[in-house]
Parts: C-alpha cells; structure tokens; sequence
C-alpha cells in the first residue's frame, strides 16, 4: 500500500492546509474494506488481493486496548489520521461520527514512541503496551505490498520528499512544547523540529558575519600576542649581546637574502638565531595566521626554516651596509612584521607584486607589527604614518611614485601599486638606517 503526497488539484494552493493520499487503487481498496466491515471476502475481487495486505497491516489491531471500543473503530481512528486532513474533511462531509484523531491514550503513546526513536523499552510501563501495538501497527510498513522497481523506488523517493516537505511548511507556523512527558521533561514533536532548524539557519545566517568577525579577530589578537613574546625575546638577545638585533651569519650587504634554508643566504636564518640559541621556541615563532609553521617539527641544530612559506614574520633586512641596533636613538622603530607578501611572491617568480598587499597570514586584511619599545600595533595598510612601504627598500618606493606621476608604468587596481617583480630581486638592501625594509 503506497501513499504519495501530490497535492490535490481540487484544493487551493494557498490558505491550505496540506494532504496526503493513498494512491487510486489503495484507496477504493481501503473503501471497499471498509464498506465490508473490514471482511477481506466480503470486497470485491479486483479489491481482494489489496485488501488481504491491509487487512496484514491491521492485524495487530485486532487485540483492542480500549474496552468501551471495537477493534472496527480502533481501526478506523488509525486510518484516519494516517490519511490526514483530506480524509477527515470527507467523513464530515459524508456526516460520519468525527474520527479525526485517536483516543487521548493512544495518541500520547504514538507521540513517546516517535519521541523515542520507536524504542519502547524506554515509555512507562503504564504506556508501553499502547506503544507496544501501535509499533506492531508500523512494522507491517516495512513490508510493501508489491514489489519496488529502481524506477518506482526513485519515484516513491520522490512522493516521500514531497510529503515531508508539505508537512515542514504546515508547521513552520506553529511550535508545540509538552509539558506532560513520562520522563518528566519537555519534548518537541518530529514536526516541530523542522521549524526550529528552521529558524536556526535563518540565525545563523544573520549571525554568520559577527561571527566571522569575531574569529578573525580572536586570530589578531592571538598572533599579537605571540609576536609579543617573540619582542621579549629580541630584547632580552640585545640585552645579551650588546643591543645588537638577533645575527646568523655575517649578513654581506649586496648578498642574496631569500634563500630559506641557508644561512649565509637567508634573512629569516638571522631571526631563527632566536630559536637555536634558546632565546624563543619554534611555536613562538609561527604566526597563528600561517597554517603551513604549524605542528613544525624541526632538529635542535636547524639554523633555518625548510622555506620561505613555513617563515611566519618578516625581520628587518639585516643584509645591509649600516644595521639598526636597540640603542638607537630613534625609539620604537621597526622590527618585525607579519610575512611579506611582497618578497613571497617575487621569490615564487610572479611577474606583478603589489606593494600595498598585506601580509597573508591574515588573509590580506592586515598585518601586526613589533616595534623595537615591545609594543605590536595592527596596521591594515603596509604603509607606515610617515608613508614608508614595510615591504620595499626606499629607493623602489621613488621609483613607483615616480611612475605614477608621470603615468608611465601605472596599473592600478583598486588601489594596489602594481610593478614589475625584476625589481625586487632579493639582493636589495635598506636605503639608510631609517629605511624600514622587512624580508623575506
């Protein structure tokens, strides 16, 4: 006995409640069993074989619960209500005795059992053999009457999503909360349950921005707080070593600076002298922000990272002719900053570099940077208030804005600078000593 859920064509489409219908064949089945007083020898014979299978199906009905009430209308209250509103409607019409909804036993027990999962060694004794037969009612479901093709599954599928779909829209209006739960709670009916998931998804949409915001600003204030503790580190160095920032090597102006991995080629190699002499641990090193310095696992004798995507912080370019120290009197200059994207994209061999990106870590909104008094400031431009770039030596920074005003060379795109990457070459060094050039 199939049940579809197509909307009846003799019904308004809106301001109606939804239905569903047995199919044509089942129905006058359902009728004849009825019109019989549920005989299946009593039906005619082209109704006989769908009735001896609904007859099956009502069969645990049989040993009636209710002693003020046959099994013929114990019977006829189930198929009542399982055929909906529609058939209800068409019994008052036809002026029969209302039979729209089971006794108030019956249906409580058919509510604990659905709220259940249809587990009934979890209802109270005093409703469990209700929900005992009503879940022997149910189980003759599992059993079709007549074979399902691949076809007719996928269109019973469809009947099925259909009908589960009217029902969401018949409840999305109301929400029904119980007070009277045998396990001395509350509890939602299943139908319920869909307007709340609902209204959810409606939340988490309206909600979704705020919370994003509220990650992405949890992350900056994590990696700043991390890049802190990378500036006690670089002051307690200096300390130790006569205000000098944190050496790996000789540091050659003129020398290559972005080869990750050695030592005599490599700026970041000078900013893991903090790792390899103890001074800060790997993890203090990697930027929350860059997903590929996390869970790192490097030897205690590295004297670099493996390459330039696993740095997290671009340091000041130490492959220069005169060198910051922490004496200087210039208070509070900059050290370090969240990765370059300047330097990573001219490394990976890109033709354009844009020198107004931010630094990846934080997925272009921004960048924190340590200055050499302890404080990280968050600057969602790579321009500093005095208008030097974080990313490039001065001498590049003339040469764009010299382009730009002469109109030669300029390709802008919502304001970002656009030049050639032969320009940055990973040779270059800081102009002077208050030139703030980060690398790699």
């Amino acid at each position: 006995m199939s049940r579809v859920s197509e909307p009846d064509p003799n019904q308004p489409d809106e301001g109606s409640e939804p239905s569903a219908h047995l199919c044509p064949k089942s129905d006058a089945a359902m009728q004849a069993l009825v019109d019989a007083r549920f005989d299946p020898a009593a039906v005619p014979p082209e109704h006989k074989a769908r009735c001896m299978h609904i007859d099956a199906l009502l069969g645990p009905l049989n040993e009636c619960l209710h002693p003020k009430e046959s099994a013929e209308t114990l019977w006829a209250k189930t198929i009542i209500r399982l055929r909906g509103q529609a058939a209800n409607q068409a019994a008052n019409q036809r002026g029969d005795v209302p039979l729209a909804q089971l006794c108030p036993d019956d249906d409580g027990a058919l509510e604990l059992l659905v709220s259940e999962h249809f587990e009934t060694r979890h209802i109270t004794q005093a409703m469990r053999p209700r929900a005992e037969r009503i879940s022997a009612l149910l189980k003759g479901l599992d059993q079709p009457s007549v074979p399902i093709t691949d076809a007719g599954r996928d269109e019973l599928v469809s009947r099925v999503l259909t009908a589960v779909q009217a029902q969401r829209t018949l409840a999305s209006s109301r929400v029904h909360i119980h007070e009277a739960s045998p396990r001395g709670g509350r509890h939602l009916r299943f139908i319920d349950l869909s307007s709340i998931a609902a209204l959810f998804v409606v939340g988490a949409a309206l909600l979704w921005p705020t919370v994003s915001a509220m990650r992405q600003r949890a992350m900056q204030v994590a990696g700043a707080s991390r890049m802190g503790s990378v500036g006690s580190a670089v002051g307690q160095y200096a300390l130790d070593h006569n205000a000098a920032l944190p050496m790996a090597s000789a540091s050659l102006a003129g020398r290559t600076w972005w080869n990750v991995g050695k030592p005599e080629e490599s700026n970041s190699a000078n900013l893991f002298t903090l790792r390899r002499t103890g001074y800060a641990s790997l993890e203090q090193l990697a930027s929350p922000g860059n997903a590929k310095a996390q869970g790192l696992a490097l030897p205690p004798d590295a004297w670099d990272w493996p390459d330039l995507e696993c740095v997290s912080y671009s340091y000041q370019n130490q492959f220069a002719t005169q060198r910051r120290c922490m004496n200087d009197r210039a208070v509070g200059f900059i050290i370090l900053a969240d990765k370059s994207p300047v330097a990573l994209r001219a490394w990976r061999g890109e033709l354009v570099v844009y020198a107004d990106e931010n630094s990846p870590n934080f997925a272009g909104r921004g960048q924190n940077v340590l200055h050499s008094d302890g404080q990280v400031v968050w600057l969602q431009t790579p321009s500093t208030a005095s208008g030097d770039d974080l990313w490039l030596p001065a001498s590049i920074e003339r040469g764009i804005k010299a382009a730009q005003r002469k109109g030669q060379g300029q390709s802008q795109a919502q304001g970002n600078h656009e030049m050639p990457c032969q320009a940055l070459r990973g040779v270059e060094q800081p102009e002077t000593i208050n030139d703030t050039f980060l690398c790699p």
